[in-house]
């Protein structure tokens, strides 16, 4: 539970979390996450690091771009 409280705890994550989920399999580039949330990249890799750390996404590269 406290895992879960602290993914939502923040207006940004929540945003970010929407985007991210509501196209459920589709791979984005960060710059695509940047524009559906409007959080700057900076916030949006923030936002990765931390759910690829509690291991609910995963971050791959394609064409030397990270996915």
């Amino acid at each position: 539970m406290d895992t879960l409280r602290a993914l939502v705890t923040s207006e940004a994550r929540e945003e970010f979390l929407t985007a991210l989920f509501s196209e459920r399999g589709r791979a984005f580039y960060q710059r695509e996450l940047e524009r559906a949330t409007g959080l700057p990249v900076v916030a949006v890799q923030r936002e990765l690091k931390r759910l690829t750390s509690a291991g609910l996404v995963s971050v791959d590269t394609a064409g030397g771009r990270r996915v």
